[in-house]
């Protein structure tokens, strides 16, 4: 494991200042197509397909095991119930004729096998789950569905006694979901030794008490990654996984370097590590929304926090941040919550409204994974002198192109000014050429990239 990643030193305001930024972490993956997900609508084959033409590559598609095998009978004698089953196999299906990548997450278990359908799971009822785990990575594995990611429950991390029952979990039995993961990893692997499996993604964040002094007042219990680690839980998965949202950020500068998802990242990273754990991380819920609850996002230079209210505009801004950010912390993929908006959630997290019209942010999304895919991350701005105002920034190799992703630190009305190399293509993330003056570009929220 590399050493922590650290913002480089600027002069604190005027000319010559350089772009905020993180330095390179050891074996930097590269951007596939698997790099750009979603979580949602995948109930919607038109969704889907207008998913995969703005550069997603993989789909989030929960599977329930009480609709599968709501009687113990179904269980005992590997049956799926058909019209379940029917009704899954046409989101596989979708999913991967659009050219998307399932990754199938498994919850809610019948009341014969928990008390709770998150879990965790009774006395007795690991076998049921590993029973049916088996049925389904044989059944999905080969065409035409060719499933190949299995994720295990759906935040685990959160407490078992709290206001709203269906969202109870494992929260405060990590040391058994890791003897979950411990007995059904071989499972899986013995099925189908080409499939990945992920731990169910955590929240890590909105904690129950008692927490650690941040991000609290919620149900997720800060200390579960430590019970599943210390308890082996690590030799269960191939890939860690967890949640993060912009609202929760403030927390995570505090403690790790970066922002955003990026200080997430390396926070989970060094935790990892403290227990002598090497693996990939993703990201599989993330985003912000375009209607909804003021965000607080920090400003720049130590500034305090800034309150952003939502708007499809501000929407748009955060795609290309968040991309580039996770990509710069290491990370494998983000899925974005979500793909499609719902009719009745005022939240509008979506990429699509409900009658599938795409908002902006369904082409930043587009713009972003065109020009980062197939690059990795390469270090700070090179050539990038901040004329004005606050930068953030990232450089990514994309097979000796280089590309480079700026916007101005701030709210939703920030801007800057930046000295950029004469020899730069510039386009904005909604694809709009941005043509320098003087040498000069006026960098706004929306973040630009620029290519040599």
């Amino acid at each position: 494991m590399s050493g922590p990643q650290t913002r480089p030193n600027a002069p604190s305001q005027g000319s010559g200042k350089l772009p905020e930024s993180l330095s390179p972490i050891a074996n930097t993956p590269t951007a596939g197509p698997f790099f750009f997900g979603l979580h949602g609508g995948y109930q919607n084959a038109e969704a889907l397909r207008k998913a995969s033409e703005a550069g997603a590559g993989s789909i989030r598609i929960y599977v329930e095991w009480a609709q599968l095998q709501h009687n113990e009978a179904y269980n005992t004698n590997n049956w799926l119930e058909p019209t379940a089953l029917a009704r899954l196999d046409g989101y596989i299906k979708n999913a991967t004729a659009a050219g998307l990548r399932p990754i199938l997450l498994i919850g809610e278990a019948p009341d014969y096998a928990a008390a709770r359908p998150r879990g965790p799971l009774l006395p007795g009822k690991q076998e049921h789950f590993n029973r049916f785990v088996e049925t389904l990575v044989t059944t999905y594995k080969a065409p035409p569905y060719n499933v190949k990611l299995w994720e295990l429950w759906p935040e685990p991390d959160a407490v078992g006694n709290q206001r709203d029952a269906r969202r109870g979990a494992w929260g405060d039995n990590g040391a058994e979901f890791a003897s979950m993961l411990k007995s059904t990893y071989p499972v899986i692997k013995r099925a189908d030794p080409e499939a990945t499996v992920f731990i169910g993604a955590l929240a890590l964040d909105w904690f129950a008490d008692p927490g650690p002094g941040f991000n609290g007042g919620g149900i997720f219990r800060y200390t579960f990654v430590d019970d599943v680690l210390k308890n082996g839980g690590a030799a269960g998965f191939d890939v860690f996984a967890f949640n993060s949202y912009a609202a929760f950020a403030p927390g995570w500068e505090e403690r790790a370097a970066g922002r955003d998802i990026a200080a997430k990242t390396n926070w989970v990273r060094a935790k990892l590590g403290e227990h002598g754990v090497s693996k990939p991380i993703m990201v599989l819920e993330s985003g912000i929304w375009s209607a909804g609850q003021t965000v607080a996002v920090s400003g720049p230079g130590g500034q305090g926090l800034i309150d952003v209210p939502p708007s499809p505009e501000w929407q748009a801004a955060y795609v290309p941040r968040l991309f580039s950010r996770g990509l710069a912390a290491g990370l494998l993929g983000v899925s974005w919550y979500t793909l499609l908006d719902g009719e009745v959630n005022p939240i509008k997290y979506g990429l699509l409204a409900p009658n599938l019209t795409p908002k902006p942010a369904y082409t930043a999304l587009s713009v972003t994974a065109q020009k980062l895919r197939g690059s990795r991350f390469a270090g700070p701005p090179v050539g990038v002198i901040v004329a004005a105002g606050d930068v953030e920034g990232y450089r990514f190799d994309k097979a000796g192109t280089m590309v480079t992703a700026l916007w101005a630190l701030g709210g939703a009305d920030a801007t800057a000014m930046v000295r950029v190399p004469e020899s730069v293509r510039v386009v904005d993330a909604l694809g709009r050429p941005v043509t320098p003056q003087n040498g000069e570009i006026k960098l706004t929220a929306l973040a630009v990239f620029l290519e040599e």
